[in-house]
């Protein structure tokens, strides 16, 4: 297949790179903002294949006719995510756009559009199922709300072009090697610590996440992409996904991480308080799909590539 990564230099997209690269059949184009940053990184990793080409993303154009197109473009670091604030509407909008006026003139193409599980907003006090409402209060809108309503609108936008195969997968969590330990996430501020021979500070409020690895987003890609036309959403999942005491255990255990429990708020609450930040919706299972890992086994994975 001929595939566009939009937004190629994220770390969800290079994981994605990797397990395309590995299958060694498509030929896949590469769009990002800093096109040198994002070469110098290909050149370190060894990935010079002839089937791979990079530009800039105001360079994407109709002159190619791709088989799929996967946007990947958003916030994923709570820091950054408030310091953006509500200009992620602005960059939401555009690039989703660019594909969008791209499907307008080739419409066989088949668009995946990285969504979040933001999009529930807040009803997280339980994880996500297929029956469960879109919580946001209109009347009182606050800054955490704004990555949630940027990708409500663009899925709500999806659904509206029902003639064209568009799939947005919410990812809730996502773990590889690829991962910046300087970004504020617990499994970041845990690989953090551990690499600086630091005491990590954490809440006594457990909480629960579900982390997928590349190799199961990957296949859950696959899965859809091979369908002959979607237009729908789906969550992502794991084979189990697990509380946030569990993680600092197996990371003391495998990684030697130190921490202590104290009684102050800590870490970010980018997009508003969440205990079970996962899904329970497992409509991707009718195409086929079918974890392999649970969130402890890709955690623990791409925490070795990390630190060993």
């Amino acid at each position: 297949m001929k595939i566009a990564l939009f937004g190629a230099s994220s770390q969800i997209a290079k994981g994605l790179l990797r397990e395309f690269l590995f299958e060694g059949i498509h030929q896949l184009y590469l769009f990002t903002r800093d096109v040198n940053t994002f070469q110098d990184w290909l050149n370190t990793n060894n990935f010079h294949d002839r089937n791979l080409s990079v530009d800039s993303l105001e360079r994407f154009d109709t002159s190619v006719e791709f088989d799929l197109i996967i946007n990947f473009i958003g916030i994923g670091d709570p820091a950054k995510a408030l310091d953006m604030g509500s200009k992620i509407f602005d960059i939401t909008f555009k690039h989703d756009h660019q594909v969008l006026d791209y499907l307008a003139i080739n419409s066989q193409t088949k668009y995946i559009f990285i969504s979040s599980g933001v999009v529930y907003g807040n009803i997280f006090s339980n994880p996500a199922t297929q029956t469960s409402d879109s919580v946001i209060s209109i009347n009182a809108l606050k800054h955490t709300d704004w990555y949630s309503m940027a990708k409500i609108y663009a899925e709500a936008r999806h659904r509206a072009l029902d003639h064209l195969s568009i799939v947005d997968i919410r990812v809730f969590n996502y773990i590889s090697s690829d991962i910046d330990i300087d970004s504020r996430f617990l499994i970041s501020d845990a690989l953090r610590a551990i690499s600086e021979c630091k005491v990590m500070q954490t809440n006594k409020h457990n909480i629960t996440r579900d982390y997928i690895g590349p190799q199961d987003l990957h296949q859950l890609i696959q899965k859809l992409a091979n369908q002959d036309f979607l237009n729908i959403s789906v969550d992502c999942f794991t084979k189990d996904p697990a509380d946030k005491f569990s993680i600092l255990e197996i990371m003391k255990a495998e990684f030697d991480l130190q921490y202590e429990v104290i009684d102050a708020n800590s870490g970010l609450d980018a997009h508003g308080l969440r205990d079970n930040y996962f899904s329970e919706n497992y409509l991707a299972s009718s195409f086929g799909y079918n974890p392999e890992f649970t969130s402890l086994e890709n955690i623990i994975t791409a925490s070795k590539d990390l630190l060993l």
